[in-house]
């Protein structure tokens, strides 16, 4: 977690924390993509997409396919959501 934010843990740092957690104690390597789909972001109070897209943190992950299809299916619930 980003020491400048002490006590503002996001999903996304949670994710990171758990994907290193995993890293260092396994012996199967695990994918960042798993540790960021496994939750429900909007339940998790995550209902903002831009940060996504324009969090520094993530921005190794961007270029990916399955990275944005989690953008791109989180955007699509959010619509759906409002449309309600």
């Amino acid at each position: 977690m980003n020491p400048s934010r002490r006590g503002e843990q996001t999903w996304i740092d949670a994710a990171a924390d758990r994907f290193e957690r995993e890293w260092n104690t396994g012996p199967d390597r695990p994918r960042i993509e798993d540790c960021l789909a496994g939750g429900d972001h909007i339940a998790s109070g995550f209902d903002n997409p831009y940060k996504l897209r324009h969090d520094e943190r993530l921005e190794p992950l961007r270029q990916r396919n399955d990275f944005q299809k989690l953008v791109e299916g989180l955007e699509a619930r959010l619509a759906s959501k409002a449309e309600k």
